[in-house]
């Protein structure tokens, strides 16, 4: 599958669903090696808004992928954090914020750990960043971009929600 350069949806702040435990628990999900600085920032709406665009592009890219072939073979259980934010975003989010999972399929959404990694690395330098201008009080107000070819998930590999 071919790489391709992505912008995380950039949402107006009435859009943003999550508060900050649960904004906490998405940033853990993806970036697990900056738990520890994730449990003490102070939430900002930047960082809310790059939570809620991960967990949108997390989910529709997974739902591009065809996530039904590997759901046959293997779930995992996600903790409870990240499993709330799955079916909160199932029952609020727009349906215009995603171009492949479909209304039906919302109310069930899963995350491949093949996407959740890519994002992972796609987008560590901006959440570096962003937890670097939360510590010296710099707002950031960017648009988060990256290259990212998503591998099509093994018949092994995990799938979240």
């Amino acid at each position: 599958m071919s790489g391709n350069f992505i912008t995380l949806r950039n949402f107006n702040e009435s859009e943003l669903i999550f508060d900050d435990v649960e904004t906490k628990e998405i940033l853990r999900f993806f970036f697990r090696h900056h738990q520890q600085r994730i449990d003490v920032v102070e939430i900002t709406t930047a960082l809310r808004n790059f939570a809620q665009g991960l967990l949108v592009e997390a989910v529709d890219a997974t739902y591009a992928l065809g996530y039904i072939e590997i759901l046959l073979t293997t779930f995992h259980k996600p903790g409870d954090g990240i499993k709330k934010a799955l079916m909160k975003i199932g029952k609020k989010a727009a349906r215009y914020w995603f171009k492949h999972a479909t209304d039906r399929s919302l109310h069930n959404a899963k995350i491949a750990e093949a996407v959740r990694r890519q994002l992972s690395y796609a987008f560590a330098t901006s959440m570096q960043e962003l937890l670097d201008g939360v510590a010296i009080g710099q707002p950031c107000k960017k648009l988060f971009l990256a290259y990212i070819q998503y591998d099509r998930p093994s018949k092994t590999g995990t799938v979240w929600g």
